[in-house]
């Protein structure tokens, strides 16, 4: 038999075929012969790449993509890293884990790009990250920030902070026809010392007349407070029952502004007192939070103001009204649990497991399920590597029942669920609770 150094190839049988560097083999296949494979011309076989299959390699670095338009319509917070030595990969990463720890929730939309949200004063603050190709400089990139809604001031914050922690520099500051000197950099570098802040504008100042009213009176005064309980317990012209109206309107908007000012004013507990006696044409703040609980989130702004009705329900429950608590969880239950299971939003999911540690010590003997389905969620929730799942396992050690977790490390650890205050326990102390 001659040596055939072109043996033909049938469908069956192995064969070692061309490997590209960056695509494995399994992604791409060849158009097959219609003669079954038992043709003997030389034949080119088109090659059809399959997008999903398609898989980097480790050691394949995908530079950023090319600036899509001209500098002058860049965001002002264009940056570029003033350190050459870092690439544009490890200048992601690390711009990435510094957003996160701010901390924000962060969806990556594609290898260069990513989207962050933050809620400073509790109002949802969205954010976009993108990088591009630096072509004045070798192993560069730019960084643009750009907000898309939300508090600008925090937003402003949030960029200056960025740029300290990753050695950044403006990256048009000559065209831009401004300097971006040491001096700056340590200044913004002491700004933040201290960790990450929200920033805030300062409330506007109040009218001459009203001050020219106010000289008589002492502001340090407890009666004068705007969050004195018993003042707002009292009338209809109270805070909280004016916030409370406000959510109560027909319109989306009005009621997403109203339950985000309950939700940051209830931080404060004679606040969150004097919502609880609140009555909005005879209905309480529970009543109408159930209400919205109950409802789907039909677009971005009922799925917020059901994080705020959460995050006012949290800052109630902490504190500690027992009849309060227990009218929460006999009507929200349910709700309550499915938004820890189902949310979409980080944030939701940690403020949900907040709420679930802090009812479980006022459930009676007989919503040992309850708690035992509290204790599947947040068990559950703990098991994850999100921010939601470091409240969870927090809580699971504060109720002081062991069970196992892994960390997001891939450590096993134990953790809690059980009441510990002094009154849970004696409630629960002739029938106790297991959550296994």
């Amino acid at each position: 038999m001659s040596f055939n150094a072109f043996p033909e190839t049938y469908r069956g049988t192995s064969c070692r075929s061309d490997v590209y560097r960056g695509v494995k083999p399994s992604s791409w296949r060849r158009d097959a012969s219609t003669d079954g494979g038992l043709s003997t011309s030389n034949v080119e076989f088109p090659f059809r790449f399959d997008d999903d299959a398609v898989q980097l390699d480790k050691d394949v670095e995908v530079p950023p993509p090319e600036l899509p338009y001209s500098w002058e319509v860049c965001s002002s917070n264009t940056f570029t890293c003033s350190d050459s030595k870092i690439s544009p990969q490890m200048l992601r990463e690390n711009i990435m884990d510094i957003v996160r720890k701010v901390p924000a929730d962060i969806t990556g939309n594609s290898l260069w790009e990513f989207n962050g949200v933050i809620y400073p004063q509790e109002l949802k603050t969205v954010f976009k990250v993108a990088f591009f190709n630096n072509a004045a400089e070798k192993n560069s990139c730019i960084v643009e920030m750009q907000l898309q809604e939300g508090d600008r001031v925090a937003f402003q914050g949030l960029c200056s902070y960025v740029k300290a922690q990753a050695s950044l520099v403006y990256a048009f500051a000559e065209e831009w026809g401004f300097g971006d000197d040491d001096d700056d950099d340590e200044l913004d570098a002491n700004e933040w010392e201290g960790g990450y802040q929200h920033r805030s504008l300062a409330p506007l100042p109040l009218p001459s007349s009203l001050l020219s009213e106010l000289d008589s009176i002492s502001i340090d005064d407890e009666e004068f407070s705007p969050f004195n309980a018993d003042s707002l317990r009292g009338s209809g012209n109270s805070l909280a029952e004016m916030l409370l109206e406000n959510t109560c309107s027909p319109f989306a908007d009005v009621r997403n502004s109203g339950w985000q000012e309950l939700a940051k004013a209830t931080n404060d507990l004679s606040v969150a007192e004097a919502l609880v006696a609140a009555r909005v044409n005879g209905e309480d703040c529970i009543t109408l939070a159930t209400a919205i609980l109950q409802q789907g989130a039909t677009c971005d702004i009922t799925a917020d103001t059901q994080r705020c009705v959460l995050k006012t329900l949290l800052n109630i429950t902490r504190n500690g009204v027992p009849a309060v608590c227990r009218k929460i969880i006999i009507n929200l239950k349910t709700q309550i649990i499915n938004f820890a299971s189902t949310s979409a939003s980080v944030e939701t999911r940690a403020i949900v497991v907040q709420l679930m540690q802090g009812l479980v010590p006022h459930m009676e003997g007989s919503q040992s399920k309850t708690v035992e389905q509290f204790g599947s969620v947040i068990r559950s929730i703990a098991n994850d590597s999100c921010r939601a799942s470091d409240h969870a396992r927090r809580a699971l050690k504060s109720l002081n029942h062991p069970v196992k977790f892994i960390s997001p490390d891939g450590v096993m650890g134990m953790a809690a669920l059980s009441p510990t205050s002094a009154s849970a326990r004696h409630r629960f102390s002739d029938k106790p609770l297991s959550i296994t």
